[in-house]
């Protein structure tokens, strides 16, 4: 399901105030390179079958943002990226509690030619970290203009512990050359998302 709230703002769509699940949304640590380096607690996978990861900017405009660009050529029919914004098994959730994932997304530079896929995940896991049920939010609607994304995961199958949001891109065995601003990430109760809430280390 794709929720597009619109123009970065200073309240989520329901204007709730709820406890950010994030360890991390306020990007401690995230710093440009090269090298570059990731917020405390995210992760990303690497390599990337011939196409380089850079943060190339961070800050805060209203909220908390990184600017992440992926240029290169994809060597591998496997090509891709996942961004995870904490560990599997960080984010407590038990059995039919109710979460939403959401952050804010512009495309800063490039374009998304040759990406053939990318979603906002929401995951619910065991206690082991192991996939138990996933919710997916298409993001290729991207553009110049920050907007909301957001990922209802429902409630929570049987022995659900914890649950994580991601980015997940693919891409084609061709150039691509693209830039992301990712801002305001959060994890809520519920299925509508709050406002904004800092969290840190």
């Amino acid at each position: 399901m794709l929720v597009k709230v619109g123009a970065l703002r200073g309240s989520g769509a329901s204007g709730l105030v709820l406890p950010n699940l994030l360890r991390n949304s306020s990007l401690v640590a995230a710093a440009a390179g090269p090298p570059d380096v990731l917020p405390t607690y995210y992760g990303m996978t690497t390599p990337l079958n011939g196409v380089t990861r850079d943060i190339t900017t961070t800050g805060t405009d209203l909220y908390p943002y990184m600017d992440v660009n992926w240029a290169g050529t994809g060597s591998s029919t496997s090509s891709g990226t996942l961004m995870q914004f904490d560990s599997n098994t960080a984010i407590a959730t038990a059995e039919a509690e109710r979460r939403c994932a959401s952050l804010y997304l512009s495309l800063t530079a490039g374009a998304l030619t040759n990406v053939t896929s990318m979603k906002l995940r929401l995951r619910y896991n065991t206690a082991a970290g192991a996939l138990l049920a996933l919710t997916e939010t298409d993001l290729l609607g991207v553009n110049g203009t920050p907007a909301q994304f957001v990922a209802v995961g429902g409630a929570a199958p049987a022995t659900t512990a914890y649950v994580v949001m991601q980015i997940v891109v693919n891409w084609a065995l061709a150039a691509v050359n693209f830039k992301l601003r990712i801002q305001g990430p959060m994890i809520n109760s519920g299925d509508l998302p709050a406002l904004f809430q800092a969290t840190s280390p």
